[in-house]
């Protein structure tokens, strides 16, 4: 299935999940662009100090090259502009990850997460292992087909009708597959299959 086709079936048939979408990309698009317009302002105002440069221009430039660069390379692209794409899982495993809560706690202990670690191949035979919470191990198995629909945080299981279990796109829980909403999170099931 084309994924303008899936664009227009999930905007139908799950208008909240469409919303959730869309809401999501302009939320990051507006932190892009106001982080640009501190390290602008910031510089101008910090140039404007400082009477012993003379050609402000050519340093506005080179910081508005940057905050470009940063719009265009960085994270946000991939939300941005990224692409949907379909992918067949290969081999499924489920692993303890030592890891921090997050950067701002440093003075926290590392706790162990588990997670179910998705190695897919896509339709031109590139590799890829993804990461997931292993609370949703349940949802995916090996030789489902998925698309990873840019904007949502797990993918669809396209082709695979036999499995009574779908994974929420937006928070990962595992519903049974005849729920109309997450039971967490209370958005709309898409069903792709």
């Amino acid at each position: 299935m084309d994924i303008k086709q899936i664009k227009s079936r999930l905007k139908r048939e799950a208008p909240d999940l469409y919303r959730y979408v869309r809401m999501r990309k302009i939320k990051k698009a507006i932190k892009v662009l106001l982080l640009d317009t501190v390290i602008l302002s910031l510089t101008w105002f910090t140039l404007a100090e400082m009477n012993r440069v003379k050609n402000k221009a050519v340093i506005l430039f080179c910081v508005i090259a940057i905050c470009f660069l940063y719009s265009f390379l960085a994270k946000p692209r991939g939300l941005l502009f990224g692409k949907s794409w379909y992918v067949t899982v290969e081999n499924k495993y489920e692993q303890t990850v030592k890891e921090n809560e997050g950067f701002v706690r440093i003075y926290t202990q590392f706790e162990n997460v588990r997670y179910v670690f998705l190695e897919l191949k896509s339709e031109k035979k590139e590799t890829k292992t993804v990461r997931l919470p292993a609370h949703c191990s349940r949802g995916y198995e090996v030789g489902d087909k998925l698309l990873f629909y840019n904007g949502l945080h797990f993918p669809f299981v396209t082709e695979n009708t036999e499995k009574e279990k779908i994974v929420c796109s937006r928070c990962g829980a595992v519903n049974e597959k005849s729920n109309s909403a997450c039971v967490d999170c209370k958005i709309s099931l898409f069903k792709i299959s």
